[in-house]
């Protein structure tokens, strides 16, 4: 009975305290957000967009309606909770508009049961969602003077989902330290790595 009276006042100081934003990416924000956020920002250099659950697409329009009014207040590096690869993904594809950037599946085929046990699902948030958000961010970028510097965006989550797909970034980075003997046992690691479970990739 306790807890059920907490949840009570917790929802109605929710309702009280809640300020209401856009219902859709496109849509303006209200004079109260934008107060609420530049207070929130005020000698603040860099940002952070986090979610609040796993698995509701929901927070793709969520954070483009942030990442849409920040670009527009002057904001150029966003990081949201996204893998660190999915992210090296995204602004690679912002800078060249390489949509091949944005598969999150590696190159090479993966562990056959792991493929059976969460294919549909990343398929469904790669090929849905994830896509269609970095296309969007794309849109905001390139919305901007020719003069003025693009959209940087960045992932700041583990590669859980797809690992393998952290291949691609690490290699290059690496690249023109190719020569040197440990960046070589690094790279020769990265290509041994699809024969591993998922667990051991990480």
């Amino acid at each position: 009975l306790v807890g059920s009276e907490m949840c009570i006042r917790d929802r109605e100081w929710a309702r009280q305290a809640a300020i209401p934003m856009p219902a859709s990416p496109e849509e303006s924000w209200s004079e109260e957000a934008r107060r609420t956020l530049e207070r929130m920002l005020e000698n603040k250099r860099f940002l952070f967009l986090g979610e609040a659950d796993h698995f509701f697409v929901e927070k793709y329009g969520f954070r483009l309606s942030f990442v849409r009014h920040l670009f527009g207040e002057g904001w150029r590096y966003v990081a949201t909770e996204h893998g660190r690869t999915v992210g090296w993904q995204a602004d690679q594809y912002l800078a060249t508009g390489d949509a091949s950037y944005l598969r999150m599946a590696p190159d090479r085929p993966a562990n056959p049961d792991e493929v059976a046990a969460h294919g549909r699902m990343l398929a469904f948030v790669a090929d849905r969602e994830y896509s269609a958000f970095a296309q969007q961010l794309r849109r905001i970028s390139e919305s901007r003077a020719e003069d003025k510097p693009r959209l940087h965006y960045v992932g700041f989550d583990l590669d859980l989902d797809a690992p393998l797909a952290s291949i691609r970034p690490i290699q290059s980075l690496l690249e023109d330290q190719r020569h040197r003997a440990q960046i070589q046992g690094i790279l020769q690691a990265l290509d041994d790595l699809p024969e591993l479970s998922t667990d051991q990739q990480l």
